[in-house]
């Protein structure tokens, strides 16, 4: 009788070692999958995000702000989380503007900003930049911007609301925007050398008579299909 209280004693703990084996096995493998999950290395996989506190838990609340952002003349309104807002180098995730909740994926910027866009106030912080998958990054050069673009392309001339805009023909880049600008310091020094590609004029990228200018990339917008 005593022999079979320990035989079923042994089998009872064999079979609690095993289940928790298995739980902990079954844990690890669904924390595995959440931390796979959220990995941001590139520009487009902040489209893992469902809503603004997904992107305040991964990046942490002290590195994220709500905020809003007006688009095409200041006619159009997005919810916009931005991360990394006391640093130059900034991401703006876009919520869907029929939701008015901050969720719903809709698009995410890298942009190159001095100033806060809440406030309005200078930085002195530059940040990191974030790429994106395409090859292209903030402060790239025209002739980057060709090669991934397999051939020159055209812009909308700089200082104005659609100023710096690129108009891109290639199938990789076609959920794309990219704006381009000068740094600011160079407009200090030769703003009178950069009037001929200000304002509403379309500039050809293989342009002799741009070559001077140090013009890169300011921001790259991508929009979720």
């Amino acid at each position: 009788m005593i022999k079979r209280i320990r035989s079923l004693g042994l089998i009872v703990l064999i079979f609690a070692v095993a289940s928790c084996n298995f739980n902990a096995k079954n844990n690890n493998e669904t924390e595995n999958r959440d931390e796979a999950k959220i990995s941001i290395e590139y520009l487009e996989d902040f489209a893992v995000f469902n809503n603004h506190e997904e992107v305040e838990e991964y990046f942490g609340s002290e590195n994220v702000e709500k905020s809003k952002w007006y688009e095409n003349e200041g006619t159009v309104e997005y919810e916009v989380t931005v991360v990394y807002p006391e640093t130059k180098n900034k991401i703006l995730v876009f919520w869907s503007s029929e939701n008015q909740s901050y969720s719903g994926f809709y698009g995410v910027e890298a942009i190159y900003s001095p100033y806060n866009i809440s406030t309005w106030e200078l930085i002195e912080e530059e940040g990191k930049t974030i790429a994106s998958k395409t090859g292209l990054k903030i402060g790239d050069n025209l002739k980057t911007i060709e090669k991934i673009n397999n051939g020159p392309f055209s812009f909308w001339g700089l200082g104005w609301d659609f100023g710096g805009f690129v108009m891109l023909n290639s199938e990789k880049l076609k959920n794309y925007l990219i704006r381009v600008d000068l740094p600011e310091k160079f407009y200090e020094t030769n703003f009178e050398e950069t009037m001929p590609i200000l304002g509403e004029v379309q500039i050809n990228s293989d342009d002799p008579s741009i070559a001077k200018f140090p013009i890169q990339i300011f921001s790259i917008k991508y929009v979720k299909e």
